[in-house]
């Protein structure tokens, strides 16, 4: 411990210019050096002890002499006896480096260069017997912190020593850098926990796979109900027996052959005769407790599935979140909610009512998709005797759904009705050609093969999974089956009267579904789609009478999907691509100006940039 001679500290306690900090800083230096120097040539002084330094803060016109005392910073003594190694350069100044910053940091992984104009990444230029205190100065800064929580100003220009400057290298201490994305990694909103929920049930709907009911399902089945005593013990409609829901419920729990669309409804269904049962003891014994009947309850199924109450409880909390997803969304989205319903009903993260809103307003929507692209899940349903007679039959795409909760599904005949009493509409897989207008001849195709190579990624394709190179449009375009594709027809409410949904998000890039119809020429006054395939003469595709979903796609200026086109196997292709769609969205493109140019309509997009909402003021 030492002290500055007193008449320094008179000299300079009331003077703040920079000469006199200059003058202060480069004393306290010499002093410590000094003092350091003794030190270490003292045989006196005891191994392993340290060396504190410490200030006196004394505030202004303080006439009680109280002063603060400040602890800068402590350095082994056997550090100042032996050579400091390579290694420990970056600690010279101080017995840790995390110390020392945590009071003052250094500015040098900011690009700050020392008063000598070295660079913060040079080696320090001290030798390791040259005393610590002499090889290191405070870096100098634009602001430095003072102790007490004010701030000075050094002087801009550096002041002429010849002290070197030592730098501080911590990588831990320098602020890590944000990681920068590439094109092929955009930044993107996280989904909510029930938008992933949701958006996993039109997955599961969507997907072919998700339910096949090949032998292993049905042999599952055959076995769960043969378990049952006596004959198969079906449920009747609406039976909320509870001990035969706890005998079936306790079988599939239990069993690892089921799938886990056959738990999560016996579950749920449980939890349903677990109420009933509540409901019917407490008519019975009106004389019990509430927390009585309770008890009663959970000790009858705790023996049938030979578990504790502990354990019971744990299981029935999330089984609830079960029953609560059935009754918002229905049995469709609990048989196809696949193995996130668990986590979700565990943690209930989100489970509030917006949550449930959300699923009410799904809950048609997914069962005339589940009707239409997989009616054997109803099969299911016998488990706990509910009705396995479809609802909603034909394609996909002969509904149109309402959005709200409140609105069902309609023919969609019936949306046409008032223009066309008469209209139909038929669902195409693949473009025909008009054979009065082409005859054997598509003119769509530019190449006559044998081979044929992909005019953006100038691969090879084919309809052979051995010979196919090309990825371009794989959901679209590859020997593989196609999935259909997670979109519905809808009622809107701003007199477009049909459009079309996204049930999934859609990535950017992402094909949506190819503009399929009738390939025909020579149309007027209707809406047509105009293209031509290299030298060929133009065609256009009709989509009046025969189509896909695409055909729903409305106008937007501000739309969030385009048109392009795509060579498959020699044939032109139109393919609606994703700009990027979340899920929920309805799906538009830009029709363009030459479709508007000559057209007396309004344009209801509602954009604020919309190109034609003048033409209701002409």
């Amino acid at each position: 411990m030492f002290r500055e001679p007193e008449m320094v500290e008179n000299e300079l306690v009331h003077r703040s210019s920079p000469s006199a900090m200059n003058v202060l800083r480069g004393r306290l230096i010499a002093k410590i050096d000094e003092v350091l120097s003794q030190i270490a040539a003292s045989d006196d002084t005891p191994s392993n002890s340290h060396i504190q330094f410490e200030a006196n803060l004394v505030l202004p016109q303080d006439v009680t002499g109280y002063s603060r005392r400040v602890i800068l910073d402590s350095i082994r003594i056997d550090d100042l006896r032996s050579p400091t190694t390579e290694k420990d350069s970056s600690l010279r100044c101080t017995a840790s480096s995390s110390d020392y910053v945590s009071v003052n940091p250094p500015l040098h992984s900011q690009g700050y260069c020392g008063l000598d104009g070295v660079p913060a990444s040079a080696e320090p230029t001290h030798s390791p017997n040259t005393p610590v205190a002499q090889s290191c100065r405070p870096i100098d800064n634009s602001c430095v912190p003072l102790f007490d929580g004010s701030q000075h100003t050094p002087p801009t220009t550096p002041t002429s020593s010849t002290l070197p400057t030592c730098h501080l290298e911590s990588e831990e201490q320098r602020p890590p850098k944000r990681r920068r994305l590439g094109e092929d990694h955009p930044h993107k909103l996280e989904q909510s926990t029930i938008d992933k929920l949701t958006e996993g049930i039109w997955e599961q709907i969507h997907n072919p796979k998700s339910l096949a009911m090949g032998n292993d399902l049905k042999e599952a089945m055959s076995w769960v109900l043969e378990k049952m005593s006596g004959d198969t013990n079906r449920f009747e409609s609406r039976d909320l027996d509870f001990g035969k829901a706890t005998k079936r419920c306790q079988q599939i729990t239990t069993s690892s052959r089921t799938a886990r669309a056959f738990e999560v409804i016996v579950q749920a269904h449980w939890v349903d005769c677990y109420d009933a049962r509540l409901t019917a003891l407490r008519e019975e014994r009106p004389e019990l407790r509430p927390n009585e009947h309770k008890k009663m309850v959970l000790t009858e199924a705790c023996t049938s599935f030979s578990w504790s109450e502990k354990e019971l409880r744990n299981r029935m909390a999330i089984w609830k979140g079960y029953r609560e997803i059935k009754n918002a969304a229905g049995w469709s989205a609990l048989v196809f909610s696949g193995s996130g319903i668990y986590r979700f009903c565990k943690y209930r993260l989100g489970f509030d009512q917006e949550a449930m809103t959300k699923l009410q307003s799904m809950r048609i929507r997914a069962e005339v998709a589940a009707d239409t692209l997989q009616p054997q899940w109803r099969t299911l349903l016998s488990l706990v005797g509910e009705s396995t007679q479809r609802h909603w039959r034909g394609h996909p795409h002969d509904w149109a759904v309402g959005r709200r909760e409140d609105q069902d599904a309609v023919p969609l005949a019936v949306t046409y009705k008032q223009w066309d009493p008469n209209f139909a509409f038929q669902n195409l897989d693949e473009s025909i050609v008009d054979c009065e207008k082409w005859g054997d001849r598509d003119p769509r195709r530019s190449e006559s093969g044998p081979i044929f190579m992909c005019k953006s990624c100038s691969l090879r394709q084919s309809d052979t999974v051995e010979e196919n190179e090309c990825e371009c449009f794989p959901d679209l375009y590859s020997p593989r089956p196609r999935t259909s594709c997670p979109v519905q027809i809808f009622r809107t409410d701003n007199g477009k009267n049909n459009g079309l949904v996204a049930c999934c998000s859609f990535e950017r890039g992402q094909a949506v579904g190819e503009f399929v119809g009738m390939v025909t020429k020579g149309l007027a006054d209707v809406d047509v789609m105009q293209s031509q395939a290299g030298d060929n003469e133009p065609y256009q595709i009709w989509q009046g009478r025969y189509g896909n979903y695409t055909r729903f796609i409305n106008h937007s200026c501000v739309p969030n999907c385009q048109f392009q086109t795509f060579s498959w196997l020699g044939i032109q292709r139109i393919v609606v691509v994703s700009n990027g769609i979340a899920a929920d969205k309805e799906l538009t493109v830009d029709y363009s100006g030459r479709y508007w140019d000559n057209l007396d309509k309004i344009c209801l997009c509602g954009e604020a940039r919309c190109r034609y909402k003048d033409r209701a003021k002409r």
